[in-house]
């Protein structure tokens, strides 16, 4: 079983335990979520070590072609003893792993064709590992659900704290109690909460709280967020009405927002779809051409609004590196994806844009087959509308084709990227997100959390980016002959 095991247990156990006597109908997304934690960890000790003795006997075939290489590299010879120990005479991949990594960063500093032919055959063998490794998981799944879960929502002395602020603020509404309320799965650095209101004049049946957290995976606080929501509103893009905004912690512990309700419902996760629509594929084209035709300069001080694309994209590929690098997981893949980008930076600067960063369904909501609401506007920024472009392809493939998305796309006012930028963010969007999942695992394993979303993001969503990332070098790399 992979080292650091014991968060994700004791999350499970709380979380099965809450649901023994589930409060609501969404209870169900617990058990579902601790059955795919379950299945991940589980391949992890049955299945992963397989798969990687046979990664080591290909790895094995291209052993002395690879020394050769690295024989004539500055700081290759040091590596020669290590891989053919770890590699031929005592074969282990977690030891094997980084020397590859290391030869892989090395070969692609100056690549010729003979270094390059190596990298793509190095790629080929961790991609079809990991392939394998993740249909394994896949067989042995539940399918998805996107309800919320049952946690705790505020408790009494919020809840009153909460009722006055709200009268406060609507004179109007000075009757308003407080009803149901509903925690929601999701958001890496929020809290979301659903608040039922009773005896409301200007506030609607219903309002959702978007409540900073202490630490927060992603470093963007409610403020920001309800800024952008106020503008994309504004521009007419199928997102929640924006009411309030309070920064001062001593109503709710912290910072928080106040937007209304959209009746819907998820129609998929990260990055299956449940109740696929054609039309709700179109109108998620449309929403993102309307947001990618909004000045930039409208957005005030998001990330990247004082850089250019070509800076924006290196300060992305950096942090990315540095988070993988200090997170102190070894990944073949990784080096070759980051090495590979910083090659081809010239491939990720074209249009500037707002973009939402986070297109998936997770953060959408569908009613009767239609795009009801793009949520979570934490991690958006300035960049390349190809970035959302490429992060939402998961989801319309299995809604529509590809190019006749591209199609609404363009007749809505959005510019279709060029296959470069096409290649460069369906790579650097499975970096970005194995970023989040490396954050995630840290969090977890130094106790700053103790979530459900984060436990998931660490082992089921990070085994789909694997995937992802492993696919988008193979994809990379064969491109440059």
């Amino acid at each position: 079983m992979p080292t650091g095991t014991d968060p994700y247990l004791r999350i499970l156990r709380a979380q099965l335990e809450s649901s023994l006597v589930p409060r609501d109908e969404n209870a169900r997304k617990v058990p579902l979520y601790s059955h795919r934690i379950l299945s991940v960890l589980l391949a992890e000790t049955t299945e992963r070590p397989g798969l990687q003795q046979k990664a080591l006997a290909e790895l094995a075939g291209l052993l002395d072609e690879l020394c050769a290489a690295l024989g004539g590299i500055d700081g290759g010879l040091i590596l020669l003893p290590q891989l053919h120990s770890h590699i031929r005479y005592r074969p282990d991949y977690a030891a094997a792993e980084p020397c590859v990594q290391t030869a892989v960063r090395l070969l692609g500093q100056n690549p010729d064709a003979a270094g390059l032919r190596l990298q793509q055959q190095i790629a080929g063998i961790t991609s079809r590992m990991q392939a394998a490794f993740h249909q394994s998981v896949r067989a042995q799944d539940m399918r998805p659900v996107a309800d919320a879960s049952p946690a705790a929502s505020l408790d009494a002395a919020q809840t009153l704290a909460l009722r006055n602020y709200l009268r406060s603020k609507y004179p109007n509404d000075a009757a308003l109690d407080i009803g149901n309320m509903k925690t929601i799965i999701g958001g890496g650095s929020k809290r979301t909460v659903v608040v039922e209101l009773n005896n409301t004049h200007e506030l609607p049946d219903a309002v959702v709280l978007r409540i900073d957290l202490s630490h927060s995976i992603v470093g963007s606080t409610v403020a920001d967020e309800f800024r952008l929501i106020e503008l994309v509103h504004e521009a007419g893009l199928p997102v929640p009405k924006p009411y309030l905004l309070e920064s001062d912690i001593a109503v709710l512990g912290h910072p928080f927002i106040v937007v209304s309700r959209v009746e819907g419902r998820n129609i998929g996760d990260w990055f299956e779809i449940t109740e696929p629509s054609r039309a709700f594929a179109i109108g998620l084209a449309q929403a993102l051409a309307k947001l990618h035709k909004i000045a930039p300069e409208r957005a005030g001080a998001l990330p990247g609004s004082t850089l250019g694309n070509r800076e924006i994209v290196e300060k992305e590929i950096l942090h990315h590196e540095a988070i993988w690098r200090a997170s102190g997981e070894p990944s073949i893949a990784m080096e070759q994806g980051i090495g590979w980008l910083k090659r081809h930076i010239e491939y990720g600067v074209g249009k500037r844009a707002i973009i939402h960063r986070d297109v998936g369904c997770h953060n959408m909501l569908g009613r009767d087959g239609d795009l009801a609401a793009l949520l979570d506007w934490e991690t958006a920024g300035i960049g390349n509308p190809a970035h959302d472009l490429m992060y939402a392809r998961v989801a319309v493939l299995q809604m529509m084709p590809w190019d006749e998305f591209l199609v609404e796309y363009e007749k809505a006012g959005g510019v279709i990227p060029s296959a470069k930028e096409v290649l460069f963010y369906r790579l650097l969007t499975a970096v970005y997100g194995m970023h989040f999942c490396l954050l995630s695992r840290k969090f977890l394993s130094t106790g700053l959390s103790e979530t459900m979303m984060l436990s998931y993001a660490a082992q089921c969503i990070h085994l789909y980016y694997q995937t992802a990332l492993h696919e988008a070098v193979e994809l990379a790399l064969a491109s440059e002959g």
